[in-house]
């Protein structure tokens, strides 16, 4: 994993002007090491991470150059790329 490249951790903001952000599959977001001077909440909805720095910060979801992370559960079975379904995802995904 590139220690510079920026990931989205797939969390949003709740609401416009608010600092309250949740996980896609609706769980709270408890975790709370956010950039000083990375916050923009007018303006983007999504959560990113850049590992060197251990801070996450919100950004625009179109951000392209950024990778995602998921959760694995250790023992859980694998997940097969083509049964993922994007559907469920709000529309500015």
């Amino acid at each position: 994993m590139q220690d510079s490249k920026p990931f989205w951790l797939g969390a949003v903001q709740v609401s416009s002007d608010a600092s309250s952000f949740a996980w896609i599959d609706g769980s709270a977001f408890n975790f709370t090491k956010v950039g000083s001077t990375l916050l923009n909440f007018r303006d983007y909805t999504c959560v990113g991470l850049v590992m060197y720095k251990n801070e996450w910060w919100d950004h625009p979801c179109s951000l392209s150059n950024a990778g995602h992370l998921c959760q694995q559960i250790i023992g859980a079975d694998m997940i097969n790329k083509n049964d993922l379904n994007a559907n469920d995802y709000p529309e500015h995904y």
